[in-house]
C-alpha cells in the first residue's frame, strides 16, 4: 500500500473547488512541469510556482489568483496574474535535489489531525528518478518551511517580463545543507539512542503508571504510543538528530499535559477540588515519564561530547 490521494474520496464541496483551481492555475503546457509547488492559503490568493526545462535553461512560472477562489463569490471570474523567469541548469538542479530529497521523505502521520485554516502545501517532481508529490499544511518542520522559503524567494525576484532569477551563495550552501540533511544515513551510535529510549521506556512505564490513577494512565497510551511509532519512523526515514528526538519527547509530554489539563481541570467542581487537582497536575507535569526521558537524552548527548 502506498499513500493515495484519490479523486473518488473528495467530497463533492472539494471537488469543486479543486477543479475550479486545477482550471485557473494549471493549463496544458504546465502538465510538462519537471517540479512544482502550488499553495493553498486558507484566506489569501492561490498560487503556483513551477519549473519545467526549456531549450538550454528552464522556465520558471509563477501564477496568481486575483482573490481567493475558496471565497470568491463568483469563482468562475477570478482572475489569474502571471510572472516568469529562467533558472539556470546548476541552481534547477540544487533545487530538484532539494525538492527530490525532501518528497522521499512523504508518509502518512501517525495523528492525522485535520488543520483548516493556515497553508497547504503541495509538492510535485518529475525527474528522472520517476514522478512524487507530498502533501502539507502550515508545516512546523524546519526543512520544510526553508524550501518554501527559498521557492517563495524566486517567486519575489519574478517580474512580469521573462528575468533571470537565481540563488545566492548563502542559499546555494543553505540548499546543499538542507539535501545532506535528508540524505544523511543513521550510524551505529544514533541506532543505540533509539534502542536506549526504547529500553527505558520499557523499565520506567509501569513504575510510572503505578503513580497514576485509572484515568491518568488511560490519558498517558496514546503520546506515549505515538511517540514509540515516530522514533521508529527514524529508522525508516533516516531524519535523526538528538534535538528533534528531544522536541518530540517533549511534545508528547505537552499532549499528556494538555490532556490532564483538559481532562480534570475543565470539570473540577469547586475551588478547593480544582486546587488540589491543579497541585497534582503541576507536580505530573514536573516529573513524568517524558521529563525523565529528556533528562536520560540530554545524559547521552554529554556522553558524546
Amino acid at each position: 500500500m502506498e499513500p493515495n490521494e484519490s479523486i473518488y474520496d473528495l467530497q463533492d464541496y472539494q471537488y469543486k473547488y479543486y477543479s475550479t483551481l486545477r482550471n485557473k492555475l494549471i493549463d496544458t503546457v504546465d502538465d510538462r512541469y519537471t517540479l512544482r509547488m502550488i499553495a493553498k492559503p486558507s484566506f489569501t490568493p492561490e498560487y503556483l510556482f513551477q519549473v519545467r526545462k526549456k531549450d538550454s535553461g528552464y522556465l520558471v512560472t509563477y501564477k496568481v489568483t486575483t482573490e481567493n477562489i475558496w471565497y470568491a463569490r463568483h469563482r468562475d471570474k477570478v482572475g489569474i496574474n502571471v510572472k516568469s523567469g529562467t533558472l539556470s541548469s546548476d541552481d534547477f538542479e540544487l533545487l530538484r535535489q532539494l525538492y527530490r530529497s525532501v518528497i522521499d521523505k512523504v508518509n502518512y502521520p501517525v495523528n492525522a489531525t485535520s488543520i483548516y485554516d493556515g497553508v497547504a502545501y503541495l509538492f510535485s517532481i518529475k525527474d528522472r528518478d520517476g514522478r512524487a508529490s507530498g502533501y502539507t499544511v502550515s508545516p512546523y518542520d524546519t526543512t520544510l518551511n526553508a524550501m518554501i522559503a527559498l521557492t517563495e524567494s524566486l517567486i519575489g525576484q519574478m517580474k512580469p517580463r521573462l528575468s533571470r532569477i537565481s540563488f545566492s551563495d548563502q542559499q546555494k550552501a543553505q540548499i546543499q545543507q538542507l539535501i545532506a540533511q535528508c540524505n544523511y544515513i543513521l550510524v551505529p551510535d544514533d541506532y543505540k539512542l533509539l534502542y536506549e529510549i526504547h529500553k527505558q521506556i520499557a523499565e520506567h512505564k509501569n513504575g510510572y503508571l503505578n503513580t497514576l490513577t485509572g484515568e491518568e494512565k488511560v490519558l498517558l497510551e496514546r503520546p506515549l504510543r505515538e511517540l514509540q511509532i515516530e522514533l521508529n519512523r527514524l529508522l525508516l526515514y533516516g531524519k535523526f538528530d538528538i534535538s528533534g528526538i528531544i522536541e518530540l519527547v517533549k511534545n508528547a509530554g505537552d499532549e499528556f499535559a494538555n490532556q490532564l489539563d483538559f481532562k480534570f481541570l475543565s470539570f473540577s467542581k469547586n475551588e478547593k477540588e480544582y486546587q488540589n487537582i491543579e497541585s497534582r497536575i503541576a507536580h505530573i507535569k514536573e516529573d513524568n515519564l517524558f521529563t525523565f526521558l529528556i533528562h536520560e537524552i540530554e545524559k547521552h548527548r554529554e556522553g558524546i561530547r
